[in-house]
């Protein structure tokens, strides 16, 4: 950070103002850096940026999809989110993830709880375009 503190210092003896840019293309999206910040997995695809954020429940696996267009992180809802999760015995289950308006992501309720290794494999549908990831995690 620092880094970046002296080069807008620099920039600003220049007479060049990037300062309000910069922090509103950082912290644009506040409630999306501070739900889950060092806790997701990401994938960039292109412009998009898909980050899984799984956490375990007393229910199963809570997963939660953030679908992000952009350098400033700008929500997508209107994706279509689904994927195939495959279960540490090796069994396959189909998910489709609905999205979550007043927190703007996508989630799933996976209600398995059988401990080791989770393989998923997610495609977003964004306008007739498809995105693939693919992400692990233990429960």
């Amino acid at each position: 950070m620092k880094l970046v503190t002296y080069t807008l210092v620099s920039l600003a003896l220049l007479g060049i103002n990037i300062e309000t840019s910069f922090a509103q293309q950082t912290f644009s999206n506040r409630p999306y850096l501070i739900a889950h910040e060092g806790k997701g997995q990401v994938v960039e695809s292109g412009p998009y940026h898909l980050e899984l954020v799984p956490e375990k429940s007393s229910e199963g696996m809570h997963l939660d999809m953030f679908v992000l267009r952009g350098d400033n992180h700008q929500t997508i809802p209107n994706a279509k989110v689904t994927g195939i999760v495959q279960l540490p015995n090796g069994t396959q289950k189909d998910v489709t993830f609905k999205y979550d308006a007043t927190d703007k992501h996508y989630t799933y309720l996976l209600p398995v709880k059988i401990p080791g290794q989770y393989n998923l494999k997610i495609t977003v549908e964004i306008d007739n375009k498809k995105v693939n990831a693919r992400y692990s995690f233990k429960e």
